[in-house]
């Protein structure tokens, strides 16, 4: 009688524990499966310049507000090439040689369940007089991209800047340099990506403060952890207000 009973109580047993494993498998698949549904397979980044119809003199500043493409940093991942975002863009001359900038970006797609964003400094360094009819100048960036709020690469560019003269109130402008990037570099292989950037574009002064610019950004770039290369087109509009 008593062997009976505790064959039954066992047979209880038995299943529950299996049900208690198979629940605690359970949970843990679930968990891993969002943990890896929050990773974004690809960032984005945005390679407009925006320059200033002239540029900034000594205690001048320029606010900018933009709105364009905003290039993937692995297309082949997401399937698209770029998303529409928008950019803050904010200078101040501390000299007539040298501007400094923060420029900030988003993905406004709505293509990932993460937001996409990024941010990067600069200087705007002047090689030639103020008399000169074209003016050059070096443009060191540097900046992070994020998902969220977390920090996942960062990128640095070096591009040369032109101004040529104007033609009437329209202020053209260009930009070339290379651009390396990177997410992770521990993995095999890395998760680094380089390329170059070419910026043409035109400042249309509206009045003394405002202007509206318009830009073409031409990227080729090369990822290493996917062994591809992509030819990127990346359009913007904005609209300057000068202080």
């Amino acid at each position: 009688m008593h062997r009976r009973r505790e064959t039954i109580l066992i047979g209880h047993i038995k299943p529950f524990c299996i049900m208690k494993r198979n629940a605690g498998l359970l949970i843990v698949v679930v968990l891993l499966a969002a943990i890896c549904g929050g990773c974004t397979p690809s960032l984005v980044y945005s390679p407009s310049v925006l320059l200033p119809a002239r540029p900034l003199q000594k205690e001048q500043g320029e606010l900018t507000l933009g709105a364009g493409m905003l290039p993937e940093t692995r297309p082949a991942s997401v399937d698209r090439s770029a998303v529409a975002g928008g950019d803050l863009l904010a200078r101040y001359a501390f000299s007539d040689r040298l501007t400094l900038g923060v420029k900030t970006w988003a993905d406004l797609s709505g293509s990932e369940d993460e937001t996409r964003w990024g941010a990067l400094i600069e200087g705007i360094v002047m090689l030639s007089e103020a008399s000169s009819g074209y003016r050059l100048a070096l443009m060191p960036r540097t900046g992070m991209v994020l998902s969220n709020g977390s920090i996942e690469g960062g990128g640095v560019t070096v591009p040369l800047a032109l101004w040529t003269p104007p033609i009437s109130s329209v202020h053209p402008y260009g930009a070339l340099g290379p651009i390396v990037g990177w997410r992770d570099l521990s993995a095999s292989p890395t998760q680094l990506g380089y390329g170059v950037i070419g910026n043409v574009g035109a400042s249309l002064l509206l009045s003394e403060l405002f202007s509206l610019k318009a830009e073409l950004a031409g990227i080729f770039q090369f990822n290493d952890y996917d062994n591809a290369s992509d030819l990127l087109v990346a359009p913007s509009v904005a609209l300057s207000w000068t202080f």
